[in-house]
């Protein structure tokens, strides 16, 4: 299996990557909205279908871990934020958290972790190119809206995405490497991690950008063909259904 690093594609022959990208967004954003409103139960179920996706689509169980852990700062901070604010019993007189405040923080962070682990199935298994593509055919019926530049910009927003996780991976080595990251104070530290990464980051866009420029960029590009099969459509309709069903049977 392979390791996937966050929100990176990574090329294969599995029914997930084979799968037809203009199936995918459909699925992507009945799923996402899903989350947030199904039950626990249903909420079990689907995270179920999200770890069976990625065994299928052969995402190493370890380099899911690895995914997570630039986020658990982000997911740590929602189960707090439940938990503190959310009035109920104590568990504990001394603890400043509710027993309700706890299950939703907890309930919040499984929605957040889910949504992540989806979010990385999909870019791990569709690439900018197809993703592209599929934009631009669902645009292609109302021109005004002018699909080519549309798909361009989620393309590059994307693509930008793990570039400020790479970035910020470099930058941490190099700190560590100079014995400068576990050193001094957090505020000292944490400048001088975010400085270098803000003036990096917007360089490389800077790069892309006049890349695009010098290569005559625009927006009518040349599309990937895309072919559905029947087993996509089979596919679609199963797991549609089965997120529908989760929503049903087990509202929130």
């Amino acid at each position: 299996m392979a390791e996937v690093a966050l929100f990176h594609y990574r090329p294969g022959a599995t029914v997930i990557h084979r799968f037809d990208p203009r199936c995918k967004l459909p699925l992507l954003l009945l799923l996402v909205t899903l989350l947030f409103h199904t039950g626990p139960r249903g909420l079990l179920v689907l995270s179920v279908v999200l770890l069976l996706g990625a065994a299928v689509a052969r995402i190493a169980a370890r380099g899911l871990l690895r995914g997570f852990l630039p986020l658990l700062l982000l997911i740590l901070a929602s189960f707090l934020a439940e938990a503190l604010t959310v009035p109920g019993a104590r568990p504990l007189a001394w603890l400043p958290v509710t027993r309700e405040g706890l299950l939703r923080g907890g309930l919040l962070a499984w929605r957040l972790s889910a949504v992540i682990l989806l979010g990385m199935l999909f870019t791990a298994t569709t690439s900018i190119r197809e993703l592209r593509s599929a934009i631009v055919w669902y645009l292609k019926p109302f021109p005004a809206l002018q699909g080519g530049r549309i798909a361009t910009m989620i393309g590059l927003t994307i693509s930008l995405i793990p570039l400020v996780f790479d970035t910020k991976a470099e930058i941490s080595d190099a700190l560590r490497s100079r014995c400068i990251e576990g050193s001094g104070r957090f505020v000292r530290r944490a400048g001088a991690l975010v400085a270098p990464l803000i003036v990096k980051t917007f360089t490389r866009a800077d790069e892309i950008v006049q890349a695009m420029e010098s290569r005559c960029y625009s927006d009518d590009r040349t599309v990937a063909r895309l072919r559905a099969r029947p087993a996509d459509l089979l596919l679609t309709l199963f797991l549609g259904l089965t997120a529908i069903a989760c929503l049903v049977v087990f509202p929130g």
